[in-house]
């Protein structure tokens, strides 16, 4: 009897162990992400947010071309790129790499190369917000959407630079809505449209 007690138990812990860890995994500090092997590592699929606490990580050559190539992080929904001296390019780049079609939340605060062309970059991303968990609907349109939030506080982004981009989506987007675990929950819809907002 002792020992199935102690036998429940290690089950149990190891259990409830695993699902802490998967759970912290679903938020990784860009160091973290390093550290766990890079962001090719097909443990990167858990990962919903990529941020950095103090600022210190620096996107260097050899680290920016695997953030931007990864394969992995197909479940990232929120990226904290604050101070990590990026331009328009590095934007551009990352809206054209399929792997990033759930991210919806960017932050590209403290970036003085970062240009109203970034978000024209992201508006016009056929891959950006492309995947969703659940149906999304205008108020305006009443129509199938899908929302972008962009923080650009501290770049060569003015509020009347933004504008245009919160007064007309993007009109013909396609999305394909997905559980997280990509078993298809609705048919991919055509005729959607594509916001970006100001996230403050």
């Amino acid at each position: 009897m002792k020992c199935f007690k102690y036998l429940a138990f290690v089950i149990v812990t190891s259990w409830v162990c695993g699902f802490q860890s998967q759970i912290q995994a679903s938020s990784l500090t860009f160091d973290q992400a390093i550290e766990r092997g890079g962001f090719d590592n097909p443990q990167m699929k858990s990962v919903m947010q990529l941020w950095d606490p103090d600022g210190q990580f620096v996107f260097s050559g050899e680290t920016a071309h695997q953030f931007l190539e990864s394969t992995a992080l197909t479940n990232l929904r929120t990226l904290d790129l604050k101070n990590e001296n990026i331009d328009d390019d590095f934007i551009r780049q990352l809206c054209n790499n399929p792997t990033f079609a759930r991210l919806i939340n960017i932050d590209l605060s403290g970036n003085e190369n970062i240009t109203s062309q970034s978000l024209q970059y992201i508006l016009e991303s056929d891959i950006i917000g492309s995947i969703r968990d659940l149906p999304q609907i205008s108020g305006r349109y009443g129509c199938p959407s899908s929302e972008v939030y962009i923080t650009i506080d501290g770049t060569g982004i003015s509020k009347e630079d933004m504008q245009p981009y919160l007064d007309k989506p993007r009109h013909g987007f396609v999305i394909r809505y997905l559980s997280p675990q990509d078993r298809a929950s609705s048919p991919t819809v055509n005729n959607a449209i594509k916001w970006l907002q100001r996230r403050y």
